[in-house]
């Protein structure tokens, strides 16, 4: 069964989300997703994390497969900074475990 935009009286095809294009920019969403991820755009935080995975080339989870992702340990959004202790280097799938188990934990994605 094919699904419809959540866009009141809208019966276009959600093409990102419960939203089709046109209402997934109206919605707001698209300007949050740009704004988060400006500081990952930056120079400064390139070099950091080049620094973190050299530092640390094995995942600090797991201890068994390569560091691909930087992670904070304290998130931004709770108060953590882009200190250098604050970081750790961590494979994709312990990565999204991470990341599974606080959303799972009632502490969701940035609501904004």
């Amino acid at each position: 069964m094919a699904r419809c935009c959540e866009w009141p009286r809208c019966a276009a095809a959600p093409v990102r989300g419960p939203y089709c294009r046109a209402h997934y920019r109206a919605s707001g969403n698209e300007a949050r997703d740009a704004a988060r991820k400006v500081p990952y755009r930056q120079e400064a935080w390139r070099l950091l994390r080049a620094r973190v995975l050299a530092d640390e080339p094995i995942c600090r989870a797991c201890r068994r497969r390569r560091s691909r992702m930087v992670d904070h340990i304290v998130e931004r959004r709770d108060g953590g900074t882009d200190d250098r202790r604050n970081l750790q280097g961590l494979c994709w799938p312990c990565h999204s475990q991470k990341t599974a188990t606080r959303t799972a934990h009632g502490r969701p994605r940035d609501p904004r």
